[in-house]
Protein backbone atom coordinates (compact mmCIF):
# COMPACT_ATOMS: atom_id res chain seq x y z
CA UNK A 1 0.00 0.00 0.00
CA UNK A 2 0.88 3.51 -1.08
CA UNK A 3 1.56 6.31 2.12
CA UNK A 4 1.67 9.76 2.28
CA UNK A 5 1.67 12.44 4.76
CA UNK A 6 -1.46 14.56 5.23
CA UNK A 7 -0.96 18.09 7.18
CA UNK A 8 -3.45 17.72 10.19
CA UNK A 9 -2.88 21.61 11.32
CA UNK A 10 -0.62 24.46 11.23
CA UNK A 11 -0.05 26.39 14.90
CA UNK A 12 1.81 29.34 15.64
CA UNK A 13 3.40 28.08 18.39
CA UNK A 14 6.20 30.87 18.73
CA UNK A 15 7.29 34.08 18.04
CA UNK A 16 10.65 33.12 17.01
CA UNK A 17 12.51 30.36 16.14
CA UNK A 18 11.83 27.01 16.63
CA UNK A 19 14.74 25.45 18.62
CA UNK A 20 13.65 22.02 19.28
CA UNK A 21 10.89 19.29 19.32
CA UNK A 22 11.38 17.11 21.67
CA UNK A 23 8.91 13.58 22.21
CA UNK A 24 7.63 12.08 25.21
CA UNK A 25 9.37 9.08 25.82
CA UNK A 26 5.55 7.20 25.92
CA UNK A 27 4.23 9.26 23.10
CA UNK A 28 2.54 6.53 21.35
CA UNK A 29 0.32 6.50 24.83
CA UNK A 30 0.76 10.31 26.15
CA UNK A 31 0.55 11.55 22.42
CA UNK A 32 2.87 14.76 23.34
CA UNK A 33 5.57 16.54 22.94
CA UNK A 34 7.33 19.15 23.57
CA UNK A 35 8.81 22.44 21.63
CA UNK A 36 11.19 24.43 22.69
CA UNK A 37 12.11 28.49 20.97
CA UNK A 38 14.67 31.19 20.43
CA UNK A 39 11.75 33.29 22.48
CA UNK A 40 12.52 31.56 25.79
CA UNK A 41 9.38 29.63 25.55
CA UNK A 42 8.29 26.20 25.70
CA UNK A 43 4.65 24.50 25.11
CA UNK A 44 3.13 21.16 25.19
CA UNK A 45 1.36 19.63 22.40
CA UNK A 46 -1.13 16.44 22.10
CA UNK A 47 -0.07 15.41 18.86
CA UNK A 48 -3.44 13.32 17.82
CA UNK A 49 -5.66 16.42 18.60
CA UNK A 50 -3.15 19.04 17.35
CA UNK A 51 -3.93 21.58 20.52
CA UNK A 52 -1.32 22.98 23.03
CA UNK A 53 -1.81 21.64 26.43
CA UNK A 54 0.05 23.74 28.54
CA UNK A 55 2.68 26.77 28.34
CA UNK A 56 5.15 25.88 30.95
CA UNK A 57 7.36 28.67 32.67
CA UNK A 58 10.30 28.78 30.26
CA UNK A 59 13.26 30.45 30.47
CA UNK A 60 14.55 34.62 30.15
CA UNK A 61 16.96 33.37 27.57
CA UNK A 62 16.99 31.30 24.22
CA UNK A 63 15.84 27.69 25.25
CA UNK A 64 18.58 25.70 23.66
CA UNK A 65 17.29 22.06 24.50
CA UNK A 66 14.62 19.67 26.68
CA UNK A 67 14.96 16.28 27.90
CA UNK A 68 12.52 14.06 29.49
CA UNK A 69 13.81 11.79 32.46
CA UNK A 70 12.87 9.00 33.50
CA UNK A 71 12.04 8.21 37.44
CA UNK A 72 11.64 4.89 38.75
CA UNK A 73 10.41 5.40 42.06
CA UNK A 74 6.93 7.27 40.78
CA UNK A 75 6.81 5.64 36.85
CA UNK A 76 6.59 9.14 35.41
CA UNK A 77 8.51 11.33 33.28
CA UNK A 78 10.10 14.79 34.51
CA UNK A 79 11.26 17.77 32.41
CA UNK A 80 14.69 18.99 32.28
CA UNK A 81 15.28 22.34 29.80
CA UNK A 82 18.51 24.33 29.29
CA UNK A 83 19.28 28.16 27.67
CA UNK A 84 21.98 29.91 26.18
CA UNK A 85 22.96 31.44 29.62
CA UNK A 86 24.04 28.16 31.32
CA UNK A 87 20.59 27.60 33.34
CA UNK A 88 19.42 23.82 33.52
CA UNK A 89 15.95 24.10 35.03
CA UNK A 90 14.02 20.68 35.94
CA UNK A 91 10.51 20.41 36.11
CA UNK A 92 7.97 18.27 37.29
CA UNK A 93 5.99 16.03 34.64
CA UNK A 94 3.40 18.93 34.27
CA UNK A 95 6.51 21.24 32.88
CA UNK A 96 4.99 23.64 35.08
CA UNK A 97 6.11 23.38 39.01
CA UNK A 98 9.83 23.97 39.11
CA UNK A 99 11.94 21.51 40.80
CA UNK A 100 15.39 22.86 40.98
CA UNK A 101 17.56 25.13 39.01
CA UNK A 102 21.26 25.32 38.55
CA UNK A 103 23.04 27.29 36.79
CA UNK A 104 26.39 25.42 34.73
CA UNK A 105 29.95 27.01 33.90
CA UNK A 106 32.22 25.68 31.16
CA UNK A 107 36.10 25.77 31.36
CA UNK A 108 36.00 28.96 29.57
CA UNK A 109 34.91 32.08 30.71
CA UNK A 110 31.86 33.83 28.91
CA UNK A 111 30.87 30.68 27.24
CA UNK A 112 28.15 29.41 29.17
CA UNK A 113 25.55 28.35 26.69
CA UNK A 114 24.19 24.79 27.12
CA UNK A 115 24.11 23.43 23.33
CA UNK A 116 23.40 19.92 24.18
CA UNK A 117 21.59 17.66 26.52
CA UNK A 118 21.04 13.91 26.75
CA UNK A 119 19.23 11.73 29.78
CA UNK A 120 20.01 8.67 30.64
CA UNK A 121 18.83 6.37 33.93
CA UNK A 122 18.43 9.08 36.66
CA UNK A 123 21.24 11.29 34.95
CA UNK A 124 21.47 13.90 32.65
CA UNK A 125 24.29 14.64 30.36
CA UNK A 126 24.97 18.47 29.17
CA UNK A 127 27.66 19.52 26.47
CA UNK A 128 28.52 23.53 26.52
CA UNK A 129 31.80 25.00 25.11
CA UNK A 130 34.58 22.54 26.39
CA UNK A 131 32.49 21.10 28.83
CA UNK A 132 30.59 17.79 29.66
CA UNK A 133 28.52 17.72 32.94
CA UNK A 134 26.58 15.03 34.51
CA UNK A 135 24.03 16.00 36.53
CA UNK A 136 21.92 13.98 38.98
CA UNK A 137 18.31 14.41 38.26
CA UNK A 138 16.77 14.14 41.46
CA UNK A 139 18.86 17.07 43.42
CA UNK A 140 20.34 18.61 40.48
CA UNK A 141 23.86 17.59 41.77
CA UNK A 142 27.42 17.91 39.41
CA UNK A 143 28.28 14.00 39.72
CA UNK A 144 31.15 14.40 36.86
CA UNK A 145 32.49 16.79 34.99
CA UNK A 146 35.08 16.93 32.05
CA UNK A 147 37.13 19.71 30.78
CA UNK A 148 38.56 17.08 28.24
CA UNK A 149 37.03 19.06 24.99
CA UNK A 150 38.67 22.19 23.42
CA UNK A 151 35.70 23.98 22.15
CA UNK A 152 32.21 23.75 21.46
CA UNK A 153 30.40 20.65 21.97
CA UNK A 154 27.85 20.27 18.93
CA UNK A 155 26.20 16.77 19.47
CA UNK A 156 25.39 14.20 21.88
CA UNK A 157 24.80 10.24 20.94
CA UNK A 158 23.97 7.65 23.46
CA UNK A 159 23.89 3.42 23.16
CA UNK A 160 23.51 1.20 26.58
CA UNK A 161 26.64 2.50 28.68
CA UNK A 162 28.32 4.40 25.97
CA UNK A 163 27.99 8.57 25.65
CA UNK A 164 29.57 10.06 22.35
CA UNK A 165 29.76 13.58 22.33
CA UNK A 166 30.98 15.99 19.17
CA UNK A 167 32.21 18.76 18.38
CA UNK A 168 34.54 21.76 17.03
CA UNK A 169 37.72 21.16 16.11
CA UNK A 170 37.08 17.83 14.95
CA UNK A 171 36.71 16.79 18.31
CA UNK A 172 35.29 13.27 18.81
CA UNK A 173 35.31 11.71 22.28
CA UNK A 174 33.44 8.36 24.39
CA UNK A 175 32.58 8.64 27.52
CA UNK A 176 31.89 5.16 29.25
CA UNK A 177 29.80 5.48 32.33
CA UNK A 178 29.28 2.64 34.92
CA UNK A 179 28.20 2.30 38.44
CA UNK A 180 26.72 5.67 38.30
CA UNK A 181 29.57 7.10 37.57
CA UNK A 182 32.07 7.95 34.69
CA UNK A 183 35.01 5.35 35.05
CA UNK A 184 36.44 6.65 31.31
CA UNK A 185 36.81 9.57 28.37
CA UNK A 186 38.68 8.25 25.58
CA UNK A 187 39.65 10.43 22.83
CA UNK A 188 38.42 8.60 18.82
CA UNK A 189 41.72 8.87 17.37
CA UNK A 190 41.76 11.05 14.29
CA UNK A 191 44.99 10.21 12.63
CA UNK A 192 42.95 6.72 11.56
CA UNK A 193 41.06 8.10 9.60
CA UNK A 194 41.76 7.82 5.54
CA UNK A 195 41.25 11.17 5.14
CA UNK A 196 43.20 14.67 6.49
CA UNK A 197 41.25 15.63 9.55
CA UNK A 198 41.65 19.43 9.72
CA UNK A 199 41.59 20.46 13.50
CA UNK A 200 39.33 23.74 12.35
CA UNK A 201 36.72 21.37 11.22
CA UNK A 202 33.61 20.95 12.85
CA UNK A 203 31.75 17.94 13.94
CA UNK A 204 28.26 18.51 13.33
CA UNK A 205 26.32 15.43 13.90
CA UNK A 206 26.24 12.02 15.47
CA UNK A 207 24.81 9.05 16.17
CA UNK A 208 25.54 5.60 17.77
CA UNK A 209 24.30 2.17 16.09
CA UNK A 210 21.35 0.39 17.78
CA UNK A 211 24.12 -2.47 18.17
CA UNK A 212 26.21 -0.26 19.95
CA UNK A 213 29.84 -1.23 17.88
CA UNK A 214 29.71 2.13 15.89
CA UNK A 215 29.43 5.57 15.97
CA UNK A 216 28.31 7.43 13.05
CA UNK A 217 29.91 11.15 12.48
CA UNK A 218 29.39 14.02 9.95
CA UNK A 219 31.25 17.24 9.67
CA UNK A 220 31.62 20.51 7.81
CA UNK A 221 34.96 18.68 6.03
CA UNK A 222 32.14 17.04 3.79
CA UNK A 223 32.91 13.46 5.44
CA UNK A 224 30.71 10.44 6.75
CA UNK A 225 32.96 8.27 9.57
CA UNK A 226 32.00 5.14 10.98
CA UNK A 227 33.90 4.79 14.26
CA UNK A 228 34.75 1.79 16.03
CA UNK A 229 33.78 1.81 19.54
CA UNK A 230 36.07 -0.85 20.62
CA UNK A 231 39.26 0.14 19.16
CA UNK A 232 38.29 4.36 18.82
CA UNK A 233 39.93 4.27 15.03
CA UNK A 234 38.30 4.54 11.92
CA UNK A 235 36.75 1.57 9.98
CA UNK A 236 35.53 2.92 7.39
CA UNK A 237 34.18 6.65 5.78
CA UNK A 238 32.60 7.95 2.90
CA UNK A 239 33.19 11.65 1.07
CA UNK A 240 29.78 13.18 0.17
CA UNK A 241 29.18 16.42 -1.51
CA UNK A 242 28.63 18.84 1.47
CA UNK A 243 28.58 19.50 4.74
CA UNK A 244 27.12 16.57 6.84
CA UNK A 245 24.42 18.14 8.83
CA UNK A 246 22.25 15.52 10.12
CA UNK A 247 22.81 11.54 10.35
CA UNK A 248 20.91 9.07 11.94
CA UNK A 249 20.81 4.98 12.15
CA UNK A 250 18.21 1.94 11.77
CA UNK A 251 18.35 -1.37 11.56
CA UNK A 252 17.38 -3.00 8.50
CA UNK A 253 13.85 -4.12 8.64
CA UNK A 254 13.76 -8.02 9.17
CA UNK A 255 17.18 -8.01 9.60
CA UNK A 256 18.89 -6.69 13.09
CA UNK A 257 22.18 -7.71 12.04
CA UNK A 258 21.85 -4.93 9.30
CA UNK A 259 22.37 -1.32 10.22
CA UNK A 260 21.70 1.51 7.88
CA UNK A 261 22.90 4.87 7.91
CA UNK A 262 21.33 8.25 6.52
CA UNK A 263 22.95 11.90 6.27
CA UNK A 264 21.83 14.80 5.06
CA UNK A 265 23.94 17.42 3.66
CA UNK A 266 24.39 21.35 2.81
CA UNK A 267 23.82 20.77 -0.95
CA UNK A 268 20.75 19.31 -1.01
CA UNK A 269 21.34 15.63 -1.10
CA UNK A 270 20.69 12.68 1.45
CA UNK A 271 22.42 9.54 1.54
CA UNK A 272 21.76 6.16 2.28
CA UNK A 273 24.62 3.69 3.36
CA UNK A 274 25.93 0.61 5.50
CA UNK A 275 26.48 1.55 8.88
CA UNK A 276 29.74 -0.90 9.34
CA UNK A 277 33.26 -1.50 7.91
CA UNK A 278 32.38 -1.48 4.29
CA UNK A 279 30.03 2.51 4.77
CA UNK A 280 29.11 1.43 0.93
CA UNK A 281 26.62 3.70 -0.44
CA UNK A 282 23.35 2.44 -1.03
CA UNK A 283 21.63 5.06 -2.92
CA UNK A 284 21.21 8.92 -2.74
CA UNK A 285 18.35 11.14 -3.84
CA UNK A 286 18.26 15.08 -4.30
CA UNK A 287 15.85 17.42 -1.95
CA UNK A 288 15.79 20.75 -3.36
CA UNK A 289 18.59 23.09 -5.06
CA UNK A 290 22.42 22.69 -4.44
CA UNK A 291 22.35 25.36 -1.93
CA UNK A 292 19.96 23.80 -0.08
CA UNK A 293 20.42 22.20 3.61
CA UNK A 294 18.88 19.40 4.81
CA UNK A 295 18.80 20.19 8.35
CA UNK A 296 17.20 17.09 9.37
CA UNK A 297 16.32 13.16 8.84
CA UNK A 298 15.10 10.20 10.27
CA UNK A 299 14.01 6.83 9.25
CA UNK A 300 10.13 6.17 9.43
CA UNK A 301 7.67 3.79 9.90
CA UNK A 302 10.18 0.83 10.38
CA UNK A 303 12.50 2.29 8.14
CA UNK A 304 10.45 2.20 5.05
CA UNK A 305 10.24 5.79 4.47
CA UNK A 306 12.97 8.31 5.05
CA UNK A 307 11.51 12.01 6.51
CA UNK A 308 13.71 15.31 5.78
CA UNK A 309 13.01 18.56 6.49
CA UNK A 310 15.55 21.58 4.66
CA UNK A 311 16.45 24.98 4.40
CA UNK A 312 13.86 25.54 1.18
CA UNK A 313 10.83 25.36 3.58
CA UNK A 314 10.14 21.96 2.69
CA UNK A 315 9.32 18.95 4.39
CA UNK A 316 10.00 15.63 2.04
CA UNK A 317 9.28 11.84 2.46
CA UNK A 318 11.11 8.99 0.65
CA UNK A 319 10.28 5.18 0.36
CA UNK A 320 12.97 2.85 0.64
CA UNK A 321 12.96 0.07 -1.23
CA UNK A 322 15.17 -3.09 -1.00
CA UNK A 323 14.63 -5.16 -3.99
CA UNK A 324 16.95 -7.32 -6.12
CA UNK A 325 19.89 -6.80 -3.30
CA UNK A 326 19.50 -3.00 -4.63
CA UNK A 327 18.34 -0.27 -2.50
CA UNK A 328 16.23 2.89 -3.76
CA UNK A 329 15.02 6.21 -2.20
CA UNK A 330 11.56 7.65 -4.36
CA UNK A 331 10.11 10.84 -3.53
CA UNK A 332 6.26 10.31 -2.35
CA UNK A 333 5.54 13.23 -0.69
CA UNK A 334 6.13 16.92 0.28
CA UNK A 335 4.86 19.40 2.04
CA UNK A 336 5.56 23.27 1.97
CA UNK A 337 6.09 25.16 5.11
CA UNK A 338 6.24 28.94 6.37
CA UNK A 339 9.89 29.75 6.72
CA UNK A 340 12.89 27.49 6.51
CA UNK A 341 14.19 24.62 8.65
CA UNK A 342 17.16 24.00 10.33
CA UNK A 343 20.04 26.80 11.51
CA UNK A 344 22.82 28.97 9.39
CA UNK A 345 25.59 27.19 10.94
CA UNK A 346 24.28 23.70 10.35
CA UNK A 347 23.59 22.77 13.73
CA UNK A 348 20.47 21.21 14.49
CA UNK A 349 17.29 21.22 13.21
CA UNK A 350 13.96 20.84 14.25
CA UNK A 351 11.76 17.22 13.69
CA UNK A 352 10.47 14.46 15.69
CA UNK A 353 8.69 10.88 13.88
CA UNK A 354 6.64 8.51 16.00
CA UNK A 355 3.72 5.96 15.96
CA UNK A 356 2.49 7.48 12.53
CA UNK A 357 2.82 11.09 13.24
CA UNK A 358 5.61 13.79 12.32
CA UNK A 359 6.01 17.14 14.01
CA UNK A 360 7.85 19.75 12.66
CA UNK A 361 9.29 23.49 13.71
CA UNK A 362 10.51 26.38 11.30
CA UNK A 363 12.16 29.44 11.50
CA UNK A 364 9.45 31.35 11.74
CA UNK A 365 7.45 29.81 15.08
CA UNK A 366 5.10 27.49 13.15
CA UNK A 367 4.15 24.24 14.76
CA UNK A 368 3.57 21.72 11.61
CA UNK A 369 1.19 18.45 12.46
CA UNK A 370 1.41 15.75 9.66
CA UNK A 371 0.18 12.43 9.78
CA UNK A 372 1.42 9.26 7.71
CA UNK A 373 -1.76 7.83 5.72
CA UNK A 374 -2.58 5.57 2.98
Amino acid sequence: KKMTIRKKTTLRGHSSPVKKITEYPDANKSKKIMTTSDDGTSRIFNIELATAESDPPGHLQSISATEFCYNERDGQYYIASSDSDGNLKFWQPDGITLIWNVHLKSQKVGMSAITSLKSFQDKIIVGMHSTVHIINAMDGSTQFTSYDFDDWINAVGFNNNKIAAAGDNNTLKLLTYNNEKIVDVQTFDMQSSKHPVDTFNSILSVAMSNNGKYTLSGANDSIVRIWSVETLKEVSSLKLDGWVVSVNTSNQEGDENVTLGIAGIKTGLIYLFTCDVTCSLLSKVSAGEENTMISWCSFFLNSKYIIANSSDKIIYMFELKYSNDEYSLTLVNFFHAFAPFGSPDGIGGQGSQHDNYIVNGCQGGRIYFLKLCE
